[in-house]
């Protein structure tokens, strides 16, 4: 390295001077950067350890280490400078309108910290009014306001509001400025290890590797709901692992399941077998008495409608051989289908075929390479493929479920453009799904 880009780094990471930000994956891009995330394990004063993908990592702070919320989605309370954030799939009883709900302090002095991919990008945000940022961070110390250079293009200064909807204001070298920042992820910083939870908080992690131990220079958490098994219960324990779809079934599958077995879904929806690099997340501290699952249902659900036969079944390997490390029951759950509405390009997205109209619509594509009727009933067959190895793992077939039922209860589904089911219509797929567990832990 440089004496240079050493003495840059140097003053980079002095107190009070802006750090160049990123998304917490990309944020580090020296020889020397090192990136993970996973679960808090147990927390120290000065340190905490993560279940990482493959191994476990202690994590150490130290004076300079800068720890932030990742707020997705949050709603904003500027006057009572609170941020809320609702938990995915976290209501006990599988409702989304009774999902949980977790509220963060904000500073009670608004400072702000936005970095662009590079130069160029932050000159055409600050050539516009008012300015976009993508990348936006809150604080409460000042640091040093200013517009950000070539070497670092980071953007800070204080805030205050503008009185429009999405709109701040900012005093850069004497002028006001107009911001517009994207608050769909919101990150907060100001926070402290005796934030980070064990089981309950996903960290992601920027910082140097010296040895076993992660120094720390930046960690984003996010706050998961408590899936740790009850004082007074002994009952089996089933994660649902699935995209959306899951999340409508959910709420059946509890009440079906209620007083026989225990179910959770992980916070987040588990779209697309490509998501294997999260699933050390998603399954929480399984080694933990505590947290151990001892059935996993799990599917990825439409998200992979554009990979290939060898790409979804690379990836679905991966995910079984994570998955067997928890040593639960394993159950795949087919792919629902998609319904005929995908064979118009014309209706929009939710619509549905008139009546007289549908006939037209009424076919599925042998191999469709795409979102179209047919696709999951063909991602299901190399689905089996793969699982022909694993003949411990079972498969729940609930495309068969919508597809024999068509002429009843899903008779208008078929037609419309929403692969998503309402609560009357998944109950067929949470009765089927119950099924198959109650006959894993008989």
């Amino acid at each position: 390295m440089s004496l240079i880009r050493v003495i840059l780094m140097a003053v980079l990471f002095l107190p009070g001077i802006p750090v160049r930000s990123a998304p917490a994956q990309n944020l580090d891009t020296d020889e020397e950067g090192f990136f993970v995330d996973g679960i808090v394990k147990e927390r120290k004063k000065y340190s905490f350890l993560i279940q990482g993908p493959e191994r476990d990592y202690r994590v150490k702070l130290s004076s300079l280490t800068v720890v932030a919320a990742r707020l997705v989605r949050p709603e904003v309370d500027w006057e009572k400078k609170t941020a809320s954030v609702v938990i995915p799939a976290s209501a006990p009883d599988g409702k989304s309108k009774n999902n949980l709900k977790t509220v963060f302090p904000l500073p009670a002095r608004l400072y702000f910290r936005n970095s662009f991919e590079n130069d160029a990008a932050r000159k055409q945000a600050v050539s516009q009014s008012p300015v976009p940022l993508s990348n936006f961070s809150l604080r409460a110390t000042p640091g040093k306001a200013g517009w950000g250079d070539a070497e670092f293009p980071v953007m800070t200064g204080p805030l205050k509001l503008a009185g429009g909807a999405g709109l701040f204001q900012t005093t850069l070298e004497g002028k006001k400025v107009l911001l517009r920042p994207d608050l769909s992820v919101l990150r907060v910083e100001g926070f402290s290890i005796t934030d980070l939870k064990p089981g309950q908080t996903e960290v992601f992690i920027n910082g140097k590797l010296v040895g076993d131990v992660v120094e720390a220079k930046r960690i984003e958490f996010v706050r998961l709901a408590d899936q740790r098994r009850g004082p007074d219960s002994r009952l089996p324990r089933c994660l649902v692992i699935g995209d959306a779809v899951s999340f409508n079934y959910l709420s059946g599958l509890k009440k079906a399941l209620s007083g026989e077995v225990d179910v959770f879904h992980p916070n987040a929806n588990c779209r697309g077998t490509a998501s294997h690099a999260k699933l050390h997340r998603w399954l929480n501290l399984y080694s933990s008495d505590d947290y151990r699952w001892d059935l996993i249902a799990f599917n990825f659900g439409h998200f992979d409608s554009q990979l290939s036969k060898d790409e979804f079944q690379k990836n679905l390997k991966e995910c079984v051989r994570q998955l067997k490390k928890t040593g639960a029951q394993l159950i795949w759950v087919d792919s629902t289908p998609v319904p005929f509405g995908f064979n118009d390009p014309q209706l929009p997205a939710g619509g549905m075929i008139p009546e007289k109209k549908r006939f037209d619509f009424e076919f599925e594509e042998a191999s469709p390479e795409t979102m179209l009727p047919g696709r999951m009933k063909l991602q299901n067959a190399w689905a089996a493929e793969v699982l022909k190895a694993h003949p411990d793992i079972r498969i729940c077939p609930v495309w068969d479920v919508v597809k024999e039922n068509r002429l009843g209860r899903y008779t208008d589904w078929w037609y419309g453009k929403n692969p998503n089911f309402r609560h009357s219509q998944s109950l067929p797929i949470a009765e089927a799904i119950a099924r198959m567990i109650r006959e894993q832990i008989r």
